[in-house]
């Protein structure tokens, strides 16, 4: 259960925000661009290694996103920030 809480509360806070702001409708297609970064296990093992700078991290998610939702970046940045990447996939599947 708690395994499950995490992707849980991500999944929550995305669709809020995406209700907010009135984008429902592309929140799923970027969300799974997201979970398919997430995995290439290399790549996450890579971007959650603290000894390359966080800038470099970025600015390959942001060239490997493509053109997706900023939002929906900022929330690749943060599941980096945090280590969490591996569960971009679970929270597309809440």
């Amino acid at each position: 259960m708690a395994k499950r809480a995490y992707p849980r509360r991500y999944a929550r806070a995305v669709f809020e925000l995406a209700r907010e702001k009135g984008e429902l409708d592309s929140w799923p297609s970027d969300l799974e661009k997201i979970a398919r970064l997430g995995e290439d296990v290399a790549l996450v093992a890579w971007l959650e290694s603290p000894r390359f700078p966080f800038e470099d991290k970025a600015r390959l998610l942001a060239e490997r996103l493509g053109d997706i939702n900023p939002l929906a970046l900022n929330l690749a940045y943060l599941l980096v920030a945090r280590g969490r990447l591996g569960m971009a996939g679970d929270i597309a599947d809440e």
